[in-house]
């Protein structure tokens, strides 16, 4: 797979680098977005180098958990700190040290907060638990596959124009930098990519809608790029990506060059690890990881 190539001439790159430049170690921007409590937490891989669908995810372990927590859950939170209570997951990008847990990584109390609020629309499905844990799996995967998607899109922009920085910079400075904020485009688009993907996931339209309404600035900005303008944002963030400013001067169609479209379609086939979080880890306990 891609991701695998991709990131075994990264580890080239990084030993070559460290060799010429003494350059070890690059923290992990994300860490002031997510909290330090959540990214050195200890997490478990649950899927890895497998398809993931409604059918596949069936048999799933921690699906069965959810499932069987549902009626016992909280789900006004009330139990959670306050930094937990908003945060379902991140994509850990394999472009930052150390790579041995990029990929998915979702929160388990969030996983059953979203099954819980999926479940009063299902109640009188046959095998409801399952099923409602199953479509809460899907929503977060579904948002998160699309960082992953775009992070390959522009790693094959770096190996084939020879600029190896274009995805660091641009998380660093843009995406970081105006996350939680209307002008946090990739956000958007990851939503507006759920959205796309309701048949999959089993989940009514209008539902979906109501949820992705009542989340955070940049979030819910996804009905801007529905339809057409799907493409069409895409296009802008790679130019973001590309440039290296939140407002690209000329946006390209880069997205047809390196076939994007083909990507999305085939989002469920992606070997990406999924790790899953049961609780954050205390701040003096980082250097535990």
């Amino acid at each position: 797979m891609f991701s695998e190539d991709a990131i075994n001439f990264l580890k080239k790159r990084d030993t070559n680098s460290e060799r010429l430049n003494g350059v070890k170690f690059e923290e992990n921007p994300i860490i002031g977005i997510i909290s330090p409590e959540w990214y050195y937490s200890d997490s478990i891989r649950i899927l890895h180098e497998r398809n993931i669908d409604w059918d596949s995810i069936e048999k799933l372990k921690e699906v069965k958990q959810v499932s069987k927590n549902l009626k016992t859950f909280d789900d006004k939170g009330s139990y959670l700190p306050d930094f937990e209570k908003n945060f379902a997951g991140w994509y850990q990008p394999y472009h930052f040290l150390p790579r041995d847990k990029w990929g998915i990584h979702i929160v388990y109390g969030k996983w059953l907060q979203t099954a819980t609020n999926i479940l009063r629309l299902f109640q009188n499905e046959s095998n409801i638990d399952i099923n409602v844990s199953r479509r809460a799996f899907l929503y977060l995967y579904y948002h998160f596959i699309f960082h992953h998607v775009i992070e390959n899109a522009v790693t094959t922009i770096e190996i084939i124009s020879r600029s190896y920085n274009l995805y660091k910079q641009y998380v660093k400075t843009i995406y970081c930098g105006y996350f939680n904020s209307s002008k946090c485009l990739e956000e958007s688009l990851a939503n507006s990519f759920l959205f796309q993907k309701s048949i999959e996931c089993h989940i009514d339209k209008d539902f979906l809608n109501a949820n992705l309404m009542m989340q955070g600035n940049g979030y819910r900005e996804f009905t801007y790029f529905l339809g057409n303008n799907f493409r069409l944002g895409i296009r802008t963030l790679l130019s973001q990506i590309t440039q290296g400013r939140l407002q690209p001067t000329l946006d390209e169609p880069i997205e047809q060059v390196i076939d994007l479209n083909n990507q999305f379609s085939n989002s469920n086939s992606f070997n990406i690890p999924i790790w899953v979080h049961y609780r954050a880890k205390p701040l003096y306990q980082k250097n535990m990881f």
